[in-house]
């Protein structure tokens, strides 16, 4: 009986051991666009359009449906928010580069008026 018992003992032991470094290893997860999830060590691995979406991996036992449902709203909200940023830069860009345009159209024109006003003047000056 106290062999079995210190057998026990020695083989709880070894898997405490044998299990104690994975324990402190740090790791990440994420979602890619094809619904994968990627396991991943360090954050630096993970791409920045999905970093958004980075949360350390839950412990077992796996979320249940309702936090599940709800880490998806959250990660879904997260995302169209990004995407809204996304869109409201290009937005302020377009609007820019239109600006630019008029302005550059503007001087043109203002340009080629005060050319044709030189002309004018040079051709009265050589009527008189």
């Amino acid at each position: 009986m106290k062999k079995q018992h210190l057998l026990l003992k020695i083989a709880v032991t070894t898997v405490f051991f044998l299990f104690a470094p994975c324990a402190n290893a740090q790791s990440y997860r994420y979602i890619d666009e094809a619904g994968n999830i990627i396991f991943v060590d360090s954050i630096s691995e993970i791409p920045s359009r999905y970093r958004y979406q980075v949360i350390p991996p839950t412990p077992v036992p796996v979320m249940d449906q309702k936090t599940r449902a709800k880490h998806n709203k959250m990660v879904e909200k997260r995302r169209r928010e990004v995407e809204a940023k996304k869109v409201k830069e290009q937005r302020t860009k377009e609007q820019q580069k239109r600006q630019l345009e008029r302005e550059k159209k503007a001087r043109e024109r203002l340009e080629e008026r005060e050319r044709k006003a030189a002309e004018r003047e040079k051709s009265r000056g050589q009527k008189k």
